[in-house]
């Protein structure tokens, strides 16, 4: 009996044997054919930007790519910010991924595939690549040199001179300084459109450059240098509210030239020098600019509307002969100072608007007076002006009390008047009490008014007398 049980074992074990022979032989020759077939192709589980591979070639891959492939441009920056920008161009680029293809495949091996299959789940094969951008060189070339940026160096004329504007004062105009290359240019702009850069900044890569001065613009960058140091220093007039500054520009005015702004008047010893014409206008020009005296004034009044008050006694005058003298000793000292001007007749206070916030304010037409100090009301009260039937009237103008007095008697024509408080602003016209009159304001002033003189209640002059000083403005308008 155990000798026929071992006899009928025998073909069952060789039936198992030979099954599992053919069944590893049929694995090893399935791992095998998909190794064979990843030998040609990327192997199981690669993403290139975002592309399946698995399988492609490389030349499969590399079409794939291209034809998803958009060129963002690259922006060739030149100086000052200016900036052109090269787009894509079919006819002129092409990405080609052939390289990076080819790296990322010598990396994979295909009887390794199997880890693919494993990391698929964990950890997939994902690589993001750049193409190398062929170009047509002498298409990009004609596009380069057509830039505005590259065609105005054809034009331009690179010297070094002498220039002055109004604004500005004399000026060097150097165009041989920072001066595009543009054969460099073009190839720094060439590299990085081949690299994929998004921008090529020329001034950072050192396509401009400075061209040698020849021995006669050696000459005007001498010249240049002494004319800033001969210009190097300010004149400051302080006109009280403001300040006027005379600097390179405004100096620049005053040298001494020939019929050319460059045509400079030398001395004996071969320094500049000043147009005394010039320094003339100069002063007088200031004078025309900061005088108040005798101008006419716009002046917004207590009753809300705003009036041209022309004439009178007060302002500032500038002294214009001390002030040429000052100019031409100041201009020989070169140095920076700061000046108030010489007057003939100065004003409570200097610059443009010499009244400020404490005046008297004398209404002809609605026959008012106020007085305000520092821009307080303090006086509010009705007056009676000059006689009009008889042509008395009181000048409008601006005016100033140059006196007080009290208890002082007034003398005119058949007339003598005494009063308690006197204030003159013109000749003998000035603000005053008036004892004999019981009633002001109104139109009294048509046919009983003074002899020019401002009439004011005893106790509104009083106050007003007691709150005025000599030099405080009065502005008498209709």
């Amino acid at each position: 009996m155990p000798v026929c049980r071992l006899s009928g074992e025998q073909p069952d074990m060789w039936k198992k044997l030979v099954f599992l022979f053919i069944l590893c032989l049929i694995i090893v020759s399935g791992y095998l054919g998909i190794s064979c077939y990843y030998s040609t192709g990327f192997i199981f589980g690669t993403w290139i930007n975002g592309i399946y591979c698995t399988g492609k070639s490389v030349t499969e891959v590399n079409e794939e790519l291209i034809s998803k492939y958009h060129y963002k441009g690259c922006r060739i920056v030149f100086s000052d910010q200016k900036n052109e920008t090269f787009t894509e161009d079919k006819s002129l680029i092409r990405p080609d991924y052939t390289k990076e293809l080819i790296k990322i495949q010598s990396r994979q091996n295909p009887f390794l595939w199997y880890e693919n299959v494993i990391g698929f789940f964990t950890e997939p094969q994902l690589s993001e690549i750049y193409p190398e951008i062929s170009i047509d060189e002498k298409a990009f070339q004609k596009w380069f040199y057509a830039l505005p940026e590259v065609t105005v160096l054809q034009n331009e004329k690179h010297e070094i001179t002498i220039t002055k504007t109004k604004q500005d004062g004399y000026l060097l105009n150097n165009t041989k300084w920072n001066v595009l290359s543009a054969d460099l240019a073009f190839q720094k702009s060439l590299e990085g459109v081949r690299d994929g850069q998004e921008e090529v900044n020329l001034t950072k890569l050192g396509c401009y450059q400075d061209i040698a001065p020849t021995a006669d613009e050696k000459k005007v960058l001498t010249e240049y240098d002494q004319l800033n140091k001969f210009l190097n220093f300010q004149l400051i007039y302080d006109m009280g509210d403001s300040k006027v500054t005379y600097s390179h520009a405004q100096l620049s005015e005053l040298i001494a030239t020939g019929e050319n702004d460059t045509d400079f008047i030398l001395d004996t010893g071969g320094s500049f020098t000043w147009n005394n014409d010039k320094e003339n206008e100069l002063i007088t020009a200031l004078a025309q600019e900061y005088d108040t005296y005798q101008s006419t004034r716009s002046f917004h009044t207590t009753r809300g509307d705003t009036v041209n008050v022309t004439g009178g006694t007060y302002g500032n005058q500038i002294d214009q002969k001390k002030e040429l003298l000052f100019l031409q000793k100041a201009l020989s000292a070169h140095k920076t100072q700061t000046h108030i001007p010489a007057y003939l007749r100065q004003a409570e206070i200097r610059g443009k608007n010499d009244i400020g916030n404490t005046y008297i304010e004398v209404d002809l037409t609605n026959q008012k007076l106020y007085c305000y100090i520092d821009g307080k009301k303090i006086t509010d009260t009705p007056i009676v002006t000059g006689n009009m039937m008889l042509h008395r009237e009181t000048p409008p103008g601006v005016y100033f009390i140059y006196a007080k007095q009290k208890n002082r008697t007034l003398h005119g024509p058949g007339y003598a008047a005494h009063v308690n408080y006197w204030m003159p602003v013109k000749n003998g016209i000035g603000i005053h009490d008036a004892l004999w009159r019981t009633d002001f304001g109104g139109t009294l002033y048509q046919k009983s008014g003074s002899h020019g003189c401002i009439n004011t209640p005893l106790e509104a002059m009083k106050k007003l007398y007691s709150n005025s000083k000599v030099g405080m403005p009065v502005i008498m308008y209709q």
